[in-house]
């Protein structure tokens, strides 16, 4: 199978219509298809795979101007350069795809295993990447395989990863977490596929530029310098250290054989995909330790939606090292003036972990639309004034449930706290968009409308967590309402 020939990634069409395209065909369509149709995982692991593509084929954009001028080259020179590395995008044969072609299993080892999404469901992993199990085992086409082995390289979690030889080396050692796992990734989404590519190149130059990253050198897409042995250190110094040659990560060894199943072991151990401080993942959003100063990235969490996140994600410094949202998104405030559109629309999403780092939990994922006004300055104050205020009230509303409780002589630890927090954010998820038009408004005021959505699910959910029908129980009901004080903010 090519990639560039077979079907084998899932889109929708602008009537909403379910399509598989080759890789070639989604490039070719592009300008007609509305977007994705996978998972967040999935949806990660193509955009890094169409970007890295689009990216070497217009060797840039160089900068914001350039930027600004390559929509319309993206189809035909990525085709161009599609066809010019046609042989490496084959999943079998002597320059598999992504693939070390004569790994073997280690001696005395086991065979070789299911395919790579079985890998992420095993051990104490959720069935996340597990739904094809039957009573004759798992069976995947090739459309399958492909799809799953570049989300695999993008989200295999450290550890113990299985055991292979490379040229007379074994491979058994715990090795280091793929590059996109634990991490909210956030793309800007278009009104077709093209648009959305258009809108998620990097510039080499610039602010918000790949040169302004961590060791921020443009490099190749790994395909174009795939290492051919062990020693190969220009190949893995690529790999490991350039922009484009990261977006495809190798990280692991991986060989496919003819019956799907798959070799894996890790990378040796003088080759690492390292995260920060060294480098900087570009769809991710950057936060620092309150304590150390320390950046890490923003997590993904089913406990908490995104738009309390919306601060981080739309706050920018004009540097790669810098706290801050996906750097896309921080080059539109470059272009700001020349852009058309007044609002986009983002995507965010990922792959949660538990409290294990080896551990996947669930897939997550959310949209917004925001306006570009949002993107910095005193509207996104605004904002985080507002996620302030729900986060005071939430505290409030906890004390308040104690109180209650504890007049009732019951353990404050007992108390359902918990529950009422989590109905006052419920209810708060389904109306942030309150908040965005709020603050986006300069005739809007937070203590008007959002202080009343906000004052009013802090008082419902502590209405339905306290009972108030016997004496006893209104009279704790009433004590605990003292503590439902929230001040309007200036």
């Amino acid at each position: 199978m090519n990639l560039l020939e077979t079907s084998w990634i899932p889109l929708v069409t602008s009537s909403g219509k379910r399509v598989e395209f080759s890789l070639a065909d989604t490039l070719r369509q592009s300008p007609e298809v509305a977007d994705l149709a996978v998972t967040p995982p999935q949806r990660v692991a193509l955009m890094r795979l169409l970007l890295a593509i689009v990216q070497a084929a217009l060797d840039g954009p160089e900068n914001i101007e350039d930027w600004l001028a390559c929509k319309n080259r993206i189809v035909p020179e990525s085709l161009g350069y599609l066809n010019a590395w046609k042989a490496n995008f084959d999943l079998g044969g002597a320059s598999a795809f992504m693939q070390i072609p004569d790994l073997t299993v280690a001696a005395g080892k086991d065979k070789p295993l299911d395919i790579l999404d079985c890998r992420l469901s095993s051990g104490n992993n959720a069935t996340l990447f597990d739904q094809a199990a039957s009573p004759d085992g798992r069976t995947f086409n090739d459309a399958n395989i492909a799809l799953n082995l570049i989300t695999f390289l993008n989200f295999s979690t450290g550890g113990k990863v299985g055991q292979a030889e490379w040229q007379g080396k074994k491979y058994s050692d715990s090795t280091f977490a793929a590059p996109c796992i634990k991490s909210a990734h956030t793309f800007i989404v278009g009104n077709t596929l093209l648009d959305t590519l258009y809108f998620n190149l990097l510039c080499k130059e610039g602010d918000f530029g790949i040169r302004s990253f961590p060791n921020g050198r443009w490099g190749k897409p790994i395909w174009e310098q795939f290492p051919k042995s062990v020693d190969d250190e220009a190949a893995f110094e690529n790999a490991g250290r350039t922009y484009l040659g990261r977006l495809v990560p190798l990280s692991r060894f991986v060989r496919i054989d003819e019956k799907g199943r798959c070799i894996v072991g890790p990378t040796h151990k003088s080759f690492k995909i390292e995260h920060l401080p060294v480098h900087r993942e570009p769809s991710t959003t950057i936060k620092s330790s309150r304590k150390s100063g320390e950046p890490f990235y923003l997590p993904l969490s089913s406990e908490k939606h995104m738009w309390r996140e919306l601060g981080a994600i739309l706050a920018f410094k004009a540097t790669g090292t810098g706290q801050g949202g996906a750097p896309a998104l921080g080059k539109l405030l470059d272009a700001y003036y020349e852009m058309p559109e007044r609002e986009v629309e983002i995507w965010v999403g990922g792959l949660e972990t538990g409290a294990q780092a080896a551990k996947l939990s669930d897939m997550l994922e959310w949209r917004f639309r925001i306006p570009l006004s949002l993107l910095g300055g005193g509207t996104l104050q605004q904002y985080e004034k507002g996620v302030g205020l729900a986060e005071k009230a939430a505290w409030a509303l906890g004390e308040a449930v104690k109180t209650c409780f504890k007049n009732l002589s019951v353990e404050a630890k007992k108390a359902p706290v918990t529950v009422a927090q989590t109905l006052f954010w419920t209810r708060l998820d389904r109306r942030h968009d309150i908040l965005i038009h709020t603050a986006n408004d300069p005739q809007a005021s937070l203590s008007d409308r959002w202080y009343k959505v906000v004052k009013n699910s802090m008082t419902d959910a502590y209405d339905r967590v306290c009972p108030k029908e016997s004496p006893r129980q209104i009279q704790a009901y009433t004590l605990g309402l003292g503590n439902l004080g929230l001040k309007k903010p200036d």
